[in-house]
């Protein structure tokens, strides 16, 4: 059975995880409706990158794709919101070394999901859309329907958004002690085969726009085993301190 105590305790997080998801939901929509009002320029930007026509095919295809727009971009805009929220919430649960690389990765984390996802947007979209339009034929219409055309954008946005954050999860990972330096580089060979085999799978059938997107990631991992290098040198000498 359960006790009072902890009947209260639970009443309590319920209701903070409550208000957390209703401030969270009031957030996005505030969010939303305010980058719906530039939804038609950044529709008119995005197109631009292509050289092929934009059609539609059903009634409400631009409706949907400007209702997507705004809501990945909401969703990216509001993460940081989402990350506060959730760390007040779970906070008090985690031990002081958790809660030190939470916050000391917050940063990071954000910059490193930005940069990826202008990196996608400035690079690797406009990049990729002209090699493909190399292939067109002048006697047969280049057309792409609007819907898979912005959501293959907003794919690419999100995807290298999260590769991008590779170096900061790596660097939690060997903070805490689930991997070091050591064992990053003994695998160095795995990891890049891997990274290959990702940007085979995710990318046209070309080894162009593989390289686009399995060169960033190596280069990423590298990156990894620096940090992880620095966080581990800083972690012994602290121990050499503390014990001395």
């Amino acid at each position: 059975m359960m006790k009072s105590a902890d009947k209260v305790n639970v009443t309590v997080h319920a209701k903070a995880f409550k208000k957390a998801i209703i401030r969270i939901t009031l957030i996005f929509i505030v969010a939303m409706a305010v980058l719906w009002q530039v939804t038609d320029q950044t529709l008119a930007y995005l197109i631009s990158l292509t050289e092929a026509a934009i059609i539609t095919i059903s009634p409400f295809e631009m409706l949907h794709a400007k209702i997507n727009i705004a809501f990945v971009s909401a969703v990216i805009i509001c993460l940081p919101y989402v990350y506060i929220e959730l760390y007040k919430f779970i906070s008090p649960a985690l031990y002081k070394k958790e809660r030190t690389v939470i916050r000391w990765s917050t940063v990071p984390f954000f910059v490193m999901f930005s940069i990826g996802g202008v990196f996608a947007l400035l690079v690797f979209i406009p990049v990729v859309l002209h090699y493909v339009s190399l292939f067109y034929i002048t006697d047969i219409a280049n057309s792409i329907t609007l819907g898979s055309y912005i959501d293959f954008i907003l794919m690419a946005v999100v995807m290298f958004g999260i590769v991008f954050c590779m170096p900061i999860v790596l660097s939690i990972l060997s903070y805490i002690g689930l991997i070091n330096t050591a064992v990053m580089k003994a695998y160095r060979k795995h990891v890049y085969l891997s990274l290959l085999i990702v940007g085979a799978v995710i990318t046209p059938p070309d080894v162009f726009t593989q390289a686009m997107v399995s060169i960033p990631l190596i280069l990423l991992y590298e990156l990894s085993v620096i940090i992880s290098y620095i966080l581990t040198s800083i972690s012994n000498k602290h121990e050499v301190s503390t014990h001395g």
